[in-house]
């Protein structure tokens, strides 16, 4: 998924399934990654990807997978900040939604800062 494979992450949680392995955070936060990265553009398939990321985030929701800093990123990552925020209310609820929000700024504060990159 890091390198804006979503598809082929999305084929191991079906593996997963298979061998019935429930995914995990890191699991969906891999696939959310992956369709965040593929959201860059404006064309039909950076389109595609951000409905991806939507459909795989209510889906690990579903799963009641509880969104970490990583997860929310990505969803910020791919479908911008305002959005993000508003699927996580709809989806999660308010208070669920302020948890992965202080969750994703605490990540953010505590990041050990990397001046070469």
């Amino acid at each position: 998924a890091k390198a804006h494979n979503p598809a082929g992450a999305a084929k191991w949680l079906n593996r997963m399934a298979v061998v019935r392995l429930d995914p995990d955070v890191i699991s969906w936060s891999s696939l959310l990654s992956g369709y965040a990265g593929a959201s860059d553009d404006n064309t039909d398939a950076g389109q595609k990807a951000k409905e991806k990321l939507v459909e795989a985030f209510s889906q690990m929701t579903a799963a009641r997978v509880q969104p970490d800093a990583y997860s929310m990123g990505a969803l910020e990552r791919g479908l911008g900040q305002d959005r993000a925020a508003e699927l996580a209310l709809q989806i999660l609820g308010e208070d669920e939604a302020r948890a992965a929000a202080q969750r994703r700024t605490l990540r953010e504060r505590h990041r050990p800062r990397r001046p070469w990159l």
